[in-house]
C-alpha cells in the first residue's frame, strides 16, 4: 500500500527518472536543449 509522505533527498533520482521519461514521451517538441533547461 502507499502512503502519502512529503519527497526527501533521498527521493530526487526516482523523481527526476519519472519526470524525464514522462517529460520525452509526451512534449516531443521541446529540443535536447530546452529540455536540459527545463531539468535544472
Amino acid at each position: 500500500m502507499l502512503t502519502k509522505r512529503k519527497a526527501n533527498k533521498e527521493d530526487y533520482r526516482s523523481i527526476i527518472k519519472i519526470w524525464e521519461r514522462s517529460v520525452k514521451n509526451t512534449h516531443d517538441f521541446l529540443s535536447e536543449e530546452d529540455f536540459n533547461f527545463y531539468k535544472k
